[in-house]
């Protein structure tokens, strides 16, 4: 069947800004406008979201072992999809139309085997394959170039690789202790895993960062970086990645810049607080991190590695986002139920959106400029618009 004009239409902006995320800076036009909460979704639950910017569909994993299936066009939820026990983690290949959902099986009846990953058809909104996992799954991410999906599994400190032509384990490499967060470079084909407790379970040393090729899926390098690191980015196009430390609590925590050419820590600029959350704008090389401790967000200069600004955001910030487009971010703050919009430009806060309870998640459709905050309820963003 041939797909759809509005489909084919959004599949070229797709790739388009596929391109432009990992080569050069170009000028974007922006039409001034406040930016609305266009849609809440009561009552979903979710504990993770994720979007098709090819399909314009978004996918919320919840707490009920499913994955509510919501149409972008019309902000409602077409179908529920179930998946495995205590679905914690979601990802999405656009290029195949495949939606994976890490299920941590926290009260599911076949704990004892580990955790499994839903395979969903996009196109029949399907469970078609559920290969195992090892100890509570609770990171994912996949490479679309090499159709490879990489799955975190915290207590069996290792990372399940899986072919998606196949939807098999092909590989389940060992790394630190704790692992907690994934992210992969798609220009160089590295896979990035941060691990809480480093080399060391009983937590006495830093924390380290395993560096898996995606060739060979064994671990070439492993560099110490803050302690209890909890989230990770990638700048595919300068070969960076950002490690976001949470240090000791909610009291300090720092950002370990890794060379992904050397492997190497070249700096570890301090950010606020209970260090969360990590986002990397490709395009204008800022990086922000959420502070959860501090209710504040890092604006750290990728050129310079320094921290540019600390914005006030509000309570408990727990994830960030960014479009690369309009050169936005957004943050989702737990306690104030509240998203905080940043201008990439000028680096200040310009609108603090109420959105439902307890928001946790943020997910960016960069096509369509529409902002996804997964939480007790999944709340819709109608973003700053392009002209």
């Amino acid at each position: 069947m041939g797909m759809a004009q509005g489909e084919k239409s959004r599949r070229g902006l797709f790739l388009g800004l596929a391109c432009l995320m990992t080569g050069a800076l170009v000028g974007l036009g922006l039409t001034a406008g406040a930016q609305t909460v266009a849609a809440t979704l009561i009552s979903v639950n979710a504990t993770a979201v994720a979007v098709n910017p090819v399909t314009n569909r978004i996918y919320a994993a919840t707490y009920d072992d499913t994955v509510a299936v919501i149409d972008g066009e019309t902000n409602r939820i077409m179908t529920t999809v179930k998946v495995g026990g205590g679905p914690d983690a979601i990802a999405v290949n656009p290029e195949i139309n495949r939606i994976y959902v890490a299920n941590t099986c926290r009260h599911a009846q076949d704990c004892a085997s580990g955790g499994t990953v839903s395979v969903i058809d996009g196109a029949t909104n399907r469970v078609i394959a559920s290969p195992r996992a090892d100890q509570n799954p609770v990171a994912i991410a996949l490479n679309p170039v090499t159709n490879r999906i990489y799955v975190v599994n915290a207590d069996g400190d290792n990372v399940t690789v899986i072919d998606g032509a196949t939807n098999e384990v092909v590989a389940s490499p060992d790394v630190g202790s704790n692992p907690v967060a994934v992210a992969v470079n798609l220009v160089t084909n590295r896979v990035y895993v941060a691990n809480k407790n480093g080399n060391d379970p009983t937590c006495t040393s830093p924390g380290t960062v395993s560096v898996i090729d995606g060739v060979t899926n064994t671990v070439v390098a492993s560099p110490l970086v803050g302690s209890s690191p909890f989230a990770v980015a990638v700048n595919a196009a300068r070969n960076i990645v950002y490690v976001a430390n949470n240090v000791d609590g909610f009291a300090n925590g720092t950002v370990s810049v890794i060379d992904g050419a050397t492997n190497r820590v070249i700096a570890s600029p301090k950010a606020g607080g209970g260090s969360f959350s990590v986002a990397v704008n490709t395009m204008t090389n800022q990086i922000y991190v959420a502070n959860s401790g501090g209710d504040t967000v890092s604006v750290i200069d990728g050129a310079t590695n320094q921290v540019m600004k600390s914005l006030k955001v509000g309570s408990a910030p727990m994830a960030v986002a960014v479009n690369p487009v309009t050169d936005q971010i957004y943050v989702a703050n737990e306690r104030s139920g509240t998203v905080s919009v940043i201008d990439g430009a000028t680096s200040q806060v310009t609108t603090t959106l109420r959105v439902g309870s307890v928001p946790t998640a943020l997910a960016v459709n960069p096509v369509t400029n529409m902002v996804y905050v997964a939480g007790r309820d999944v709340s819709v963003i109608a973003g700053q618009k392009t002209k």
